[in-house]
């Protein structure tokens, strides 16, 4: 385990998750009139990070790619209700880059970036041990 031996081995371990894993520890994307963006980084297998936007209804959309100068992410995107409920999920089988859509009602939703792999392991896919790294967000909802 690569990335047990780098993190362990040589008196350092894993950055600081800077985002919330949740819903109740989201920070807000920011923006305005109605263009958003944020920035974050999926610091370990596993982790997840929860932004919230609050929108007046509309069509609303969202894209996330991983940072290009050190891409290792393979990102998923998703769109949550107020009670984590999945709305519209991305996980583009080629792409490491993932976008969402939707026509929302007026409130609060949520943005959930995780990492993912692809495909068969044992044939041209890889898992999602290692897929971590920066990532960008970009998106509308008025």
């Amino acid at each position: 385990n690569d990335l047990s031996k780098i993190t362990s081995l040589n008196g350092f371990g894993y950055r600081v998750d800077q985002q919330g894993n949740t819903t109740a520890t989201a920070a807000a994307i920011t923006g305005t009139s109605g263009a958003r963006s944020a920035k974050g980084i999926i610091e370990t297998t596993g982790d997840a990070d929860v932004f919230s936007f609050t929108t007046v209804g509309g069509a609303c959309s969202f894209s996330a790619s991983g940072d290009a100068t050190s891409q290792n992410v393979d990102v998923q995107l998703e769109i949550l209700d107020a009670s984590g409920a999945v709305i519209s999920s991305d996980n583009a089988d080629l792409l490491t880059d993932a976008s969402v859509s939707a026509t929302l009602s007026a409130g609060t939703y949520f943005l959930r970036v995780s990492s993912v792999g692809r495909g068969d392991i044992l044939a041209d896919g890889y898992s999602n041990y290692g897929s971590i790294g920066q990532y960008s967000i970009s998106g509308n909802a008025p």
